[in-house]
């Protein structure tokens, strides 16, 4: 009798462990395409604030780092909101008359 009582137990256990990995995984896979989709959001806006800033100074803006590039468009109105720089690279080109702007691989 102890011994079904034992087995019962751990089946049920097992079973409960496969259900939450289930859960878990799918999860994950939701978790990091929101990530992506966050960061693509993300560097679509920098790049119109980018393309505005050229409109006004017909140059990109030519800083050191990617944080003086979030500053810089901020406090020029170009951006509402500050993004993390750890999430994007940017380089200005041709003496800021090209740039790139991708993001950073994890």
């Amino acid at each position: 009798m102890r011994g079904i009582v034992v087995t019962l137990l751990f089946v049920t256990a097992a079973s409960i462990a496969v259900v939450v990995l289930h859960f878990f995984v799918p999860f994950n896979a939701v978790l990091d395409s929101a990530k992506f989709e966050i960061q693509t959001t993300n560097i679509d806006q920098i790049a119109s604030a980018l393309g505005l800033y050229y409109l006004d100074y017909s140059v990109y803006p030519q800083v050191d780092d990617e944080g003086d590039l979030v500053n810089e468009l901020h406090k020029k109105g170009y951006l509402r909101m500050l993004f993390s720089p750890d999430a994007f690279r940017y380089e200005s080109r041709d003496n800021g008359q090209n740039y790139l702007l991708e993001p950073k691989k994890p």
